[in-house]
């Protein structure tokens, strides 16, 4: 629960300025480790906006981890050289071939069919109440689920992929094995590092998903309104993958970008340092461990995964 009034701005103003003060001293400054893990709390939890001008107090740290050497890879492009594809219980195979594209068809098709059901209900349950509100749960996620390819760099110190610690919604402890995925350096990756970079992907690919999702995201965001995503078979036929960087993710996700025309999208359900690809275009594929742990935070604990 955030705290409210000048109290809190007090307590947040000493806060930082402690975190701040020989910043160059913290190891958070210097260990990209030790940094990420705030990022893997980030993704853990879910929490609101920060009530009034309270979310400004913080900049000065955001300044200061900006600056930090341990981020400088935060803004970074997909690191086509080091990507980690992290298969378990419910995604065991590496779509290879054409069944990249396939998975993505396949994942835009249920969408479809998904807004269309939402829409009939939200009709339907609205004659039934006479045209109120009725609250209902929807979908969250922004990217194409399913079979599609999803990776991540990898190593980053003794983690074996970043998306083992960022991960938006994990299952538990579960089994990984962890594979290196060679990608050609010719590939086309559109890269998202701010909010801007997902608003025009989303403007120059745009999918209507109000119904299938205003319930969620409005509830969220506290905005009411279109919603619209990027149609990935629509940026399919420009770019071979979409990354979204660390930067990309902290400064993005979970919030309402304003796209015009009274329409907003929503990055959510995509972890940070993560990429989407829309098509083959791997040279190579190789298995590196087992790797059994809690995704999230707990992947950075020296006793929280092992490997094998």
């Amino acid at each position: 629960m955030n705290p409210g009034g000048s109290d809190a701005a007090t307590i947040i103003g000493a806060a930082v300025a402690s975190t701040i003060q020989a910043s160059a001293e913290r190891s958070w400054f210097t260990e990209s480790l030790v940094l990420l893990a705030s990022v893997a709390r980030a993704a853990e939890q879910r929490e609101p906006p920060l009530p009034g001008g309270q979310a400004e107090l913080l900049q000065p740290l955001a300044e200061a981890v900006a600056r930090a050497p341990a981020a400088s890879w935060w803004w970074e492009p997909a690191d086509l050289r080091q990507q980690r594809w992290a298969g378990c219980d419910h995604h065991r195979t590496l779509a290879r071939g054409g069944d990249v594209a396939r998975a993505v068809e396949a994942a835009e098709e249920d969408a479809a069919a998904e807004e269309k059901e939402a829409i009939a209900r939200d009709r339907a349950l609205a004659a039934r109440r006479g045209g109120a509100e009725v609250t209902v749960t929807g979908t969250w996620w922004s990217g194409p689920l399913g079979g599609t390819v999803w990776t991540s760099r990898g190593n980053i110190g003794d983690l074996p992929a970043v998306g083992l610690a960022c991960a938006e919604d994990p299952l538990g402890e579960e089994e990984f094995e962890v594979w290196a995925v060679g990608i050609d350096p010719a590939a086309r990756v559109y890269e998202v590092h701010e909010p801007g970079d997902w608003e025009r992907l989303a403007t120059a690919h745009p999918r209507d998903v109000t119904a299938s999702r205003r319930h969620d995201w409005s509830r969220w965001t506290g905005r009411e309104g279109q919603w619209i995503l990027p149609d990935w078979r629509s940026v399919a036929a420009q770019w071979d993958g979409v990354h979204v960087s660390v930067a990309g993710y902290l400064s993005t996700a979970r919030m309402a970008v304003d796209i015009g025309g009274g329409a907003a999208t929503l990055l959510a359900g995509w972890d940070a340092d993560q990429t989407l690809w829309l098509r083959d275009v791997f040279t190579g594929t190789r298995q590196l461990m087992t790797w059994h742990g809690t995704p999230g935070p707990e992947a950075l604990d020296d006793d929280g995964a092992s490997t094998t």
